[in-house]
């Protein structure tokens, strides 16, 4: 407003000085015509100086003029270039509100996997992955934000198993065992007490028995390839009826002298100590759960079950499928060894761990026994009655793997057994052709303190023997 004031006022200014110009010159020229009346005599020369003069009056006008139009050019640009300044100043504040927004959602985030990573110490891998489904609510990410989070390419990874997991149940139609891994929804049967529950893979196999039998004959519960190698000469024989027959279980020390690994581990690699049958059977990894803390174990060969294994490090195992050989370890007597039969070759995968009320219709030993297995595994130092107590109230949760039998190995078994006949006839062997053991003969210091009878007497035994 207020170049525009002083553009108006010289504008103004340049007008009056213009109009008093004119009139001087109308003036000078009214007194040179009336010199010119009373002379007669032409003046040339005022003529031109009074052209030249009117043309520098004229400039003079125009000038002014066109200063106001420049300007009024400059300020047209400064106008724009405020403008575009202010526009500017706009997009700024929104690029500074985006990126508050953009540090108050990774500060979240952040939040949330701290969280996550708290559950996972508390309460294992899956119940980890819901709590951060349920805890990640972002729903729209800005354009600053378009590259995924690494939790957001987990939960990715995460639809894609439930996919696979989901396609694979409907192609084996499952029907008594709905998993859906990382999902709250299951329908997975409790077993009542004294029995488990038996995964079928095929619709006409409805006679198969729930109920754990004492016998361990091969079960009707796997695919139809098991019943016909049960049916084989080769198959392996569950009667003991000789000395010399098969016997159907074995201890962990024969399992590492014909397999390898070690002796302890419930999940045995046998890389680096692979023996010649673990190399001809293809065996890098065999598994050897016990009936006292895994009691959905198959009962039998051939069936199908659950175990319980996934503390600590063995979390990320069977997170997909794999086909393991399965040996079952029972305790006949309390101070003796594991009795390991072999249940067949197995295709495991992790599903959801056991909710409280499945926790809660195992027996109490079992629940003793697992708590007891939880603490020496996670050097817990509180007592396993507390660790009972955290699985009861859901604060944890026992880990579960699903087993689907495929196939049972008689080329394996038959190795296993070779080495069991071998040590029985080596033991028979010796019982029969084995020589008696020799008396112990005293020493010269014991002879010179026995009397002369007792010499003679110890000087004819001797020959007898030697006759004999």
């Amino acid at each position: 407003m207020d170049e525009t004031n002083r553009h108006d006022k010289s504008f103004s200014w340049s007008q009056v000085t213009h109009q008093r110009f004119l009139e001087a010159v109308e003036t000078v020229s009214q007194l040179e015509v009336s010199t010119s009346d009373s002379n007669s005599k032409p003046a040339p020369t005022v003529q031109e100086s009074d052209s030249e003069v009117t043309d520098k009056a004229e400039n003079v006008a125009e000038s002014p003029k066109e200063r106001v139009r420049q300007d009024e050019k400059v300020a047209e640009r400064v106008n724009e270039f405020l403008v575009a300044m202010n526009s500017r100043m706009d997009k700024l504040e929104e690029v500074v509100t985006s990126l508050k927004e953009q540090l108050r959602e990774r500060d979240s985030r952040i939040d949330t996997v701290l969280s996550s990573i708290r559950h996972f110490l508390d309460h294992g891998p899956s119940q980890t992955t819901k709590t951060l489904k349920e805890e990640d609510s972002i729903s729209e990410v800005t354009p600053y934000m378009a590259r995924k989070t690494k939790s957001e390419r987990s939960f990715d990874m995460q639809e894609e198993r439930d996919a696979r997991l989901k396609q694979d149940t409907e192609e084996h139609k499952v029907e008594t065992d709905v998993v859906n891994f990382g999902s709250p929804a299951r329908e997975r049967k409790l077993p009542t007490s004294g029995s488990m529950e038996i995964l079928e893979i095929d619709d006409s196999e409805d006679e198969a028995s729930s109920s754990i039998k004492p016998n361990r004959s091969l079960g009707k519960s796997c695919s139809s390839a098991i019943e016909n190698n049960a049916n084989d000469e080769a198959s392996p024989s569950t009667q003991n009826n000789s000395s010399e027959s098969c016997q159907r279980t074995f201890s962990r020390q024969t399992l590492c002298d014909k397999i390898g690994g070690a002796i302890q581990s419930t999940l045995v690699r046998v890389t680096e100590s692979r023996k010649p049958l673990a190399i001809e059977r293809n065996i890098d990894v065999y598994v050897c759960p016990n009936i006292d803390q895994n009691p959905w174990c198959p009962d039998a060969p051939g069936k199908h079950g659950y175990m319980f294994v996934g503390l600590t490090v063995d979390h990320s195992t069977f997170v997909t499928k794999e086909r393991r050989h399965i040996f079952l370890g029972e305790r006949k007597t309390k101070n003796k060894s594991l009795d390991m039969t072999y249940l067949g070759l197995y295709e495991c995968l992790r599903v959801d761990p056991l909710t409280v009320n499945e926790w809660e219709s195992l027996s109490s030993d079992v629940q003793r026994a697992y708590s007891q297995l939880t603490k020496s595994r996670t050097k817990d130092q509180r007592p396993w009655e507390s660790i009972k107590d955290d699985y009861s109230s859901g604060r944890i949760h026992v880990p579960c793997v699903r087993l689907t039998c495929v196939e049972y190995d008689h080329k394996l078994y038959e190795g296993l057994c070779s080495s069991r006949l071998e040590a029985i006839r080596n033991s028979e062997t010796s019982s029969r052709t084995g020589t008696a053991k020799r008396p112990h003969r005293p020493s010269l210091k014991a002879r010179s303190d026995l009397g002369d009878e007792d010499e003679d007497d110890h000087r004819e035994t001797s020959q007898k023997r030697r006759k004999l």
